[in-house]
């Protein structure tokens, strides 16, 4: 199915500066999502030689992507929870609109946001020095021989350090999400990136529909 598209007036968005705070973050937290999605996609249907090697990796790391810029977009629909003027903007959407809304921002009182704040701040956008000396002491110990490769070479997929995504995928898998150590790391990482697709598809399909409310 194709897109749908019609033009934005940029002078119309500006005159109103509230709306447009909330209808540009939206705007971008909805691009940035849909790149992680495609990206996380690729790496999950590669038949790429180099990929393959890496796909693991490759599709935590997307999802991880994925999942931060969704915390960045709930902080947007926190800001409207909060906000008499934006709520009435929300009343005024579609019966669907408002229905997503309602979902999401319930979503905000939940366990599960809590844990995407975690996999924002300690495996996204920074890399947190206790959980990732911790995960390499628990590889250490569980499997006491364990090896991995360190290579360097001319294409950027060349250059990769096994036992950081080792890392990465415990930190992600074994303590945020709290999987059990006996569900294998790949069964695992599938399930962390399926549990909140409900959840993203309900801020989607809000912060599509509010964009395509208010960007005339």
């Amino acid at each position: 199915m194709g897109s749908n598209t019609r033009m934005v007036r940029t002078s119309r968005l500006a005159a109103d500066p509230e709306i447009a705070a909330v209808v540009l973050r939206l705007m971008m937290a909805m691009n940035d999502i849909g790149v992680a999605n495609d990206a996380l996609q690729e790496w999950d249907q590669t038949k790429d030689r180099k990929k393959k090697g890496r796909q693991n990796g490759g599709k935590l790391y997307f999802g991880r992507m994925q999942m931060a810029h969704v915390h960045e977009g709930l902080l947007i629909v926190d800001d409207i929870s909060k906000s008499a003027t934006l709520k009435v903007a929300v009343d005024r959407c579609k019966p669907q609109t408002r229905k997503s809304f309602d979902e999401v921002a319930k979503f905000l009182k939940s366990p599960d946001f809590k844990i995407l704040v975690r996999i924002r701040n300690n495996a996204s956008f920074h890399y947190d020095r206790k959980l990732a000396v911790r995960a390499l002491q628990q590889i250490a110990t569980k499997f006491p021989y364990d090896v991995s490769p360190v290579s360097l070479g001319h294409e950027t997929l060349d250059w990769y350090f096994e036992l950081g995504d080792k890392v990465v995928d415990r930190m992600v898998v074994r303590d945020i999400f709290k999987v059990d150590e006996k569900v294998g790391m790949r069964a695992a990482i599938d399930a962390v990136l399926s549990r909140l697709h409900v959840m993203a598809a309900a801020f989607s399909d809000f912060a599509g529909y509010f964009i395509r409310h208010y960007a005339k």
